[in-house]
């Protein structure tokens, strides 16, 4: 009957959207169910601290927002043994726009500058990496246009003004994949990736791999598998912008609502 119908209907919605939830509790991968967090803090202090910051690219005009001021007074306090990773979306919503676009590129310098300046009296090593934002809006392109800013910006603060002796401060280099090694100390090693580069559609942009070591996936998986072997009796630390697996929106995941309300 009707009424049988819509109740099997509506019990059908109920269970799928039940299965479908996400849950905002801890995760754990079923190969580490028996992993429990150490929360106790060792006696001594670290030999180095990393700051990891991401999406920190939509300051409004004229204000800092809190993070950047907080991290501002925490990089100088001893600028040896911090660094700091800006893990990319530096410039919402769509990276870097060319000088011709005067008022959106107004808004991005802002956007970026925001970052920098932070590091203006920092003598440590920041590294910018660049996320899906900075590649949405202009490609290659914009992403070479933030990475000159960014390092023309820094170099110079340093007392750099020769382009053939710029530190490289936005990695990788020219919109390839990485990696791209970082040894911060003799402990201590930072291999970056371009994750969007991974994700991306690599027909849409067909001079992106000139000049790289990496060409294409298979030769990526092999260079970087060589990097990580190269160093490991190190500490290593891999930065990109994506996660490699995430329970939330970016890996499929969604909330009841999100699936009944998908505009919410």
């Amino acid at each position: 009957s009707t009424r049988r119908l819509f109740s099997f209907l509506g019990t059908l919605m109920l269970l799928l959207g039940v299965i479908s939830c996400a849950s905002y509790k801890r995760q754990y991968s079923k190969d580490e169910t028996n992993w429990q967090e150490d929360t106790t803090l060792p006696e001594h202090a670290p030999n180095h601290t990393m700051y990891l910051v991401g999406d920190a690219g939509n300051s409004l005009t004229g204000n800092k927002p809190p993070v950047l001021r907080y991290l501002e007074g925490q990089l100088h306090k001893d600028s040896k043994n911090r660094s700091i990773r800006f893990l990319g979306d530096n410039i919402y919503p769509s990276g870097m726009p060319p000088k011709e676009d005067s008022i959106n590129r107004q808004l991005a310098e802002y956007r970026i500058e925001a970052q920098l300046k932070i590091l203006d009296n920092y003598q440590g090593r920041p590294i910018f990496i660049p996320g899906n934002h900075d590649w949405s809006g202009w490609g290659q392109g914009g992403l070479e246009d933030q990475e000159k800013f960014v390092e023309s910006y820094l170099n110079k603060k340093h007392g750099v003004n020769d382009k053939d002796d710029w530190e490289n401060y936005f990695l990788p280099d020219d919109g390839c994949s990485g990696p791209e090694v970082i040894e911060l100390n003799d402990d201590i090693v930072v291999i970056v990736v371009d994750s969007n580069w991974w994700l991306a559609d690599l027909t849409e942009e067909p001079k992106l791999n000139t000049g790289c070591e990496a060409r294409n996936k298979e030769s990526f998986k092999f260079v970087f598998e060589n990097t990580v072997r190269k160093y490991r009796n190190k500490n290593v630390v891999i930065a990109m912008h994506h996660p490699l697996y995430t329970y939330g929106p970016h890996g499929g995941g969604f909330t009841a609502k999100e699936h009944l309300f998908p505009l919410t």
